[in-house]
C-alpha cells in the first residue's frame, strides 16, 4: 500500500526514488564488517546461546501476554520458536537449524542493504583489533563534535 501511495504521489517507484537519494551531511554512516564465515559462525554460536539461556521459555511467557499475530512476535527468533512450540518442526535440531539459517539470511540482507550507502565508512573488523576500532571511532566522533 505504501509503495502504491508513493507511486501515486510522485509518479516514481521506490527503486527509482532510491537511486536519486542524496546523502544527508548531518549524519555519518559507519558499518562494521566481519568476514562472512566468521559472522555466520558468530550467529550460530549466538543462536545456541539464546536457546541455552531460555528463548523457548521466554517466548512461552510472551505468548501469555501478547497475541501471536502481534508485530513483535514476527521477529526472527520468536517466529521460529512459535512454530517450534506449535510442533511445526520435525525436531528441536530442525528448529535450531532453521533459526540459524534465517538469522544468517537476515545478516546477508543487511550487508546487501548497506551497499547502497556509498558514502558510508566501512571498517573491516578482521583487519583491526577492538582497541584500533574504538580509537578510529573516537577520532571520528571527536571530529564531528568539533566541526
Amino acid at each position: 500500500i505504501r509503495a502504491l501511495e508513493v507511486y501515486e504521489l510522485s509518479g516514481k517507484t521506490f527503486s527509482e526514488l532510491g537511486k536519486q537519494r542524496i546523502p544527508d551531511e548531518r549524519f555519518r554512516l559507519i558499518f562494521l564488517f566481519l568476514d562472512r564465515e566468521e559472522l555466520y559462525q558468530n550467529i550460530n554460536l549466538r543462536v545456541d546461546e539464546m536457546i541455552k539461556k531460555g528463548l523457548i521459555e521466554e517466548t512461552q511467557q510472551l505468548l501469555k501476554k501478547y497475541p501471536v499475530n502481534s508485530q513483535s512476535m514476527k521477529a526472527i527468533g520468536y517466529r521460529e520458536t512459535i512454530d517450534f512450540l506449535n510442533n511445526q518442526y520435525e525436531s528441536k535440531d530442525d528448529y535450531i537449524d532453521t533459526l540459524k539459517k534465517n538469522t544468517r539470511h537476515f545478516a546477508k540482507r543487511q550487508i546487501i542493504w548497506s551497499r547502497r550507502y556509498k558514502e558510508a565508512m566501512r571498517i573491516d573488523m578482521a583487519e583491526k583489533g577492538e582497541s584500533d576500532i574504538l580509537l578510529t571511532l573516537e577520532k571520528l566522533f571527536a571530529s564531528c563534535i568539533s566541526s
